[in-house]
């Protein structure tokens, strides 16, 4: 009896856990909505004008699992061109836990690194694969957006900035290798990724940033986002947006 009284118990616990559903965010009380949507959330600082939306996500579902997908849009109307980085980008909780914006796109110093460590690790063979996927039809909307030069061989159709846009390795080197234990970036995934680069005044862009898994443990996140003009570098302030985690 307590043999099966044990399986039952662990049998409820396996069934409960591959229930559980990913955290998702909507957008809090104190959020400043777009008219009687109020599934998105809006707000803006010296023109910039960022929307955010946390149940976008339409894809395969199995992803949610891994990351917290984040639709966004940014309009730029400040005057001078915004530079968007990754690094620019998190959600942090009400308990103070910091989610990183991931790259999803592998650059090429970095994959030179981990093809160095194929023969010491297999999974980093998984994690080398979208270094060769090209993205001919990406599926973000952008105007007036050039890309960073790293990602050129991604997006051969698309605009590269024309200035110096530097990767920053430390940060690659250490969040791409979140991938290596997952069956992700999907080519899906990287179709909607809003990539690095460079938004000139009076564009715009429209995509997704997947951010490392919210613990369903925390009640609220906000949504942050350093504004820094490309030109001097000046940062003007943050955009910040908060959700309720459900």
């Amino acid at each position: 009896m307590r043999t099966c009284a044990l399986f039952s118990f662990a049998l409820t616990i396996l069934m409960a856990a591959g229930c559980a559903r990913p955290a998702r965010l909507v957008p809090g009380p104190e959020a400043t909505h777009i008219g009687r949507d109020r599934r998105l959330a809006v707000e803006e600082i010296e023109g910039v004008r960022m929307v955010a939306r946390g149940d976008a996500w339409r894809g395969d579902s199995r992803i949610e699992e891994h990351v917290t997908p984040l639709r966004l849009r940014i309009e730029n109307d400040s005057g001078q061109p915004l530079r968007i980085r990754y690094d620019a980008f998190a959600l942090i909780s009400d308990t103070g836990e910091r989610y990183t914006a991931l790259p999803p796109i592998l650059v090429e110093e970095v994959a030179e690194e981990l093809e160095e460590r194929d023969h010491r690790d297999p999974r980093y063979r998984h994690a080398r694969a979208p270094f060769r996927t090209r993205i001919r039809t990406p599926a973000f909307y952008h105007r007036h957006f050039y890309i960073a030069p790293y990602y050129r061989r991604y997006y051969p159709d698309m605009r590269v900035v024309q200035r110096r846009f530097m990767y920053d390795p430390v940060y690659y080197r250490h969040y791409y290798g979140y991938w290596v234990d997952t069956p992700l970036p999907t080519e899906e995934m990287l179709e909607n990724a809003i990539p690095e680069g460079i938004l000139d005044h009076g564009g715009s862009l429209d995509g997704f940033l997947y951010f490392e898994p919210v613990d369903r443990g925390a009640e609220s996140v906000t949504f942050r986002a350093d504004i820094v003009f490309a030109d001097d570098g000046r940062i003007p302030g943050a955009i910040s947006i908060p959700f309720d985690v459900e």
